[in-house]
């Protein structure tokens, strides 16, 4: 047949070997919540203490139905490989999404719990979906209907937006200092004024009083 892979030389380094293969994605076993569940390469899947459903909502971890691997882990033995499923870790991996998505998109669950992803550009992402990003498109999908797209899986995507939100929020915090502290400003010369027309008030009411002394 058609060779997929290789061990070879590791030319870049002149030692070792490297390991080639058309596979795209380091994948593990993980066991079925629903043991009669049966799920597609590419679906969008939730992890509950280690198990995988359709259901993301609540989910530990949201991870991808690997539909390349070049490396499958916790293998559970032919008799029980049914009860479990194939799921990508890190690397790319073909991803069920309901478009429009761009390249560059942060992907995120649907919420449809059906297996598909939707597409958020990185400047929509809110605080709350963070926690929700399963990989960045690597390119585009016009279709409103369920499609693929390749999607890197396993990275920190969160984290920069996350530091550019935790700066907004400094900035935020420093002008919160600057508007107090005029509003401070503002309020001690009130005072200062209303102190001052008090002073005077009681000065007029005081000459009134002499006057009023005088006449009688």
């Amino acid at each position: 047949g058609t060779a997929q892979g290789a061990i070879q030389h590791n030319s870049d380094s002149g030692t070792g070997v490297r390991f080639t293969t058309v596979g795209a994605d380091y994948a593990e076993y993980l066991p079925k919540m629903n043991p009669i569940d049966e799920f597609e390469k590419g679906d969008v899947l939730g992890v509950f203490n280690g198990q995988i459903s359709h259901k993301t909502e609540g989910a530990d971890h949201i991870l991808v139905r690997s539909s390349a691997a070049s490396v499958a882990g916790n293998w559970p033995g032919a008799d029980k490989e049914d009860l479990f499923e194939l799921v990508a870790f890190f690397g790319q991996v073909q991803t069920k999404v309901i478009g429009p998505v761009k390249k560059g998109d942060y992907i995120l669950p649907s919420g449809r719990e059906n297996g598909t992803a939707v597409g958020i550009h990185p400047d929509d992402i809110t605080i709350d979906q963070m926690t929700q990003i399963i990989g960045q498109a690597w390119e585009d999908y016009s279709g409103a209907e369920i499609g693929t797209v390749n999607v890197a899986v396993g990275f920190n995507f969160s984290i920069p937006k996350l530091s550019k939100q935790l700066k907004d929020i400094d900035r935020l915090k420093v002008r919160v200092d600057e508007i107090e502290s005029a509003r401070s400003t503002i309020i001690k010369d009130y005072e200062i004024k209303l102190n001052q027309q008090k002073a005077e008030i009681d000065a007029l009411m005081n000459e009134l009083n002499d006057r009023d002394l005088s006449l009688n």
